[in-house]
């Protein structure tokens, strides 16, 4: 008894759609980009309060980020898995 496979058949569609969540995802930012760049951000007082606080978050939040990173590489490599 033979087993038939459909060799058109894609043997991995989630492939496909991860890919098309990737390319929306960077059409999306690129959207998002040229809006930002054609709407002048400011000039618009809600849109540059965003930006600051975001800006100054992302500042703020920047040490404890790479702090973290550090203490998570010494303890993968210096602690044993067992």
């Amino acid at each position: 008894m033979a087993l038939e496979t459909d060799l058109r058949a894609d043997p991995h569609p989630e492939a496909a759609v991860r890919d098309r969540t990737w390319a929306w995802v960077l059409l999306m930012l690129v959207a998002v980009a040229v809006a930002a760049r054609e709407l002048h951000p400011m000039q618009i007082s809600w849109l540059r309060n965003l930006l600051i606080v975001f800006g100054s978050l992302l500042i703020e939040a920047m040490p404890f980020v790479a702090l973290g990173a550090l203490v998570s590489a010494a303890i993968e490599v210096f602690v044993p898995a067992s």
